[in-house]
């Protein structure tokens, strides 16, 4: 499906583009698919467009995803409130966010932005599964996850923190991922990673 500027849920809007030629909504946070196009110009047209109307947080995932980063620091220098998180590989943490955004900031807009159609169809049915609780994961989940989240196994402190990268193991000890799926699903915490020991303890 081919999306121009479809509401999907209250909060979220999505524009697929095969060239990033685009007329944004006004919002708060953008979500950037950029697979195929890396056009500077035409890019750059682009980030001022998003930064005029309003964009003050953006997570940008694919190939390009840091010339994105690039320019939208460049462009907007003179904001103090601008902040980019960004990612080659990690389409799981999109979604989440995504669906933390959706069930937690109910007066904030989302803007999902693509130039890869399919990836978007895929985000938007893993986010369906995410709000739906379909997941390993819910919403709920990931944004304690996001805050820093503590718990204990075999009588040890551990903890899962997700930012720019995940930090996760037991205090003290902790290792970082850039990459959400390989983090969560390592044996680091006496050989068992965190998705098993999630579904066998934390899930009822």
């Amino acid at each position: 499906m081919y999306y121009n500027n479809d509401w999907l849920y209250n909060n979220l809007c999505a524009k697929d583009s095969s060239d990033f030629d685009i007329d944004p909504i006004s919002g708060e946070n953008c979500f950037i698919i950029s697979n195929n196009i890396n056009n500077r110009f035409m890019i750059e047209k682009t980030v001022n467009k998003l930064i005029t109307s309003g964009f003050k947080y953006f997570f940008i995932f694919g190939e390009y995803a840091n010339l994105w980063e690039e320019l939208i620091y460049s462009i907007s220098k003179e904001e103090n409130h601008i902040e980019v998180e960004v990612s080659k590989l990690d389409l799981m943490k999109l979604a989440y966010d995504l669906g933390v955004n959706i069930s937690f900031k109910d007066n904030s807009v989302n803007y999902l932005i693509s130039d890869d159609e399919y990836l978007t169809e895929y985000i938007i049915e893993d986010l369906d599964d995410i709000l739906n609780e379909n997941t390993l994961f819910t919403a709920s989940d990931w944004k304690k996850f996001r805050d820093g989240y503590e718990f204990t196994y075999h009588d040890k402190d551990a903890i899962i923190s997700i930012g720019e990268e995940l930090m996760i193991g037991f205090l003290g000890n902790e290792k970082m991922f850039s990459y959400t799926d390989k983090g969560i699903n390592a044996g680091i915490l006496d050989g068992k990673s965190f998705a098993v020991i999630w579904i066998e303890n934390f899930i009822i």
